[in-house]
C-alpha cells in the first residue's frame, strides 16, 4: 500500500499539487514572484493579526486543489473521448468554463467543505481585517486561472500517453 500511496500522492497531496502549480507557473510567468512575495507577506500578516487564520488559508489551498484535481480529471476524459471518438474535438470551440465543467468542480465534498471554512472565518473576521484577505484572495484567483488549464493540459496529456503506449 505504501508504494501506491507514494505514486498517487502527486494526485491527491494538497500541499504537491499546488507545489507542481506554482513551480509551473513561476516558469512560464516572470511576473510570478511578485505575486508570490504579496502573497506570503499577506499570509504573514493574517496568521499575526487573527489566531484562526491557519484554518482560512488551510481552506483555500484545499478547494483549489479540490478544483485542480477535477480540472485534471475531466482533461484526461477528454482525452480519453477523443482518442475513441475524434468528433469530441469539437468541444475545443466551447468556452473552457464549459470544457472543463468548473460549475460541478465547486459541487466536490472537499471544494464544498473548503468553502465552508472560508464563509465561517470571513463572517468571524472582524470588518478592521478584512483588507488582509484581498492579497490572498487574488493569489488564489491568478492560481486558478493558470492551475485550472495546466491540470486540464495535464490530463489529455496523460490520456494521450497511456493510450499510445
Amino acid at each position: 500500500m505504501k508504494i501506491t500511496e507514494t505514486i498517487l500522492a502527486q494526485l491527491i497531496d494538497t500541499d504537491m499539487i499546488l507545489e507542481s502549480v506554482c513551480q509551473a507557473i513561476s516558469e512560464v510567468d516572470p511576473d510570478y514572484a511578485e505575486e508570490m512575495t504579496a502573497y506570503k507577506q499577506a499570509g504573514q500578516a493574517l496568521l499575526k493579526a487573527v489566531p484562526n487564520a491557519e484554518t482560512y488559508l488551510q481552506a483555500r489551498r484545499q478547494e483549489l486543489a479540490s478544483d485542480i484535481r477535477f480540472a485534471m480529471w475531466q482533461g484526461f476524459q477528454w482525452g480519453l473521448d477523443c482518442h475513441r471518438d475524434p468528433i469530441y474535438k469539437l468541444m475545443a470551440q466551447l468556452d473552457f468554463e464549459e470544457l472543463c465543467r468548473e460549475s460541478k468542480m465547486h459541487a466536490l465534498p472537499a471544494a464544498q467543505a473548503a468553502q465552508a471554512a472560508q464563509r465561517a472565518f470571513t463572517q468571524s473576521l472582524p470588518e478592521d481585517k478584512h483588507p488582509l484577505l484581498c492579497p490572498i484572495i487574488d493569489h488564489f484567483a491568478y492560481l486558478e486561472t493558470y492551475g485550472y488549464k495546466l491540470a486540464h493540459y495535464a490530463g489529455i496529456y496523460l490520456a494521450e500517453k497511456l493510450l499510445s503506449m
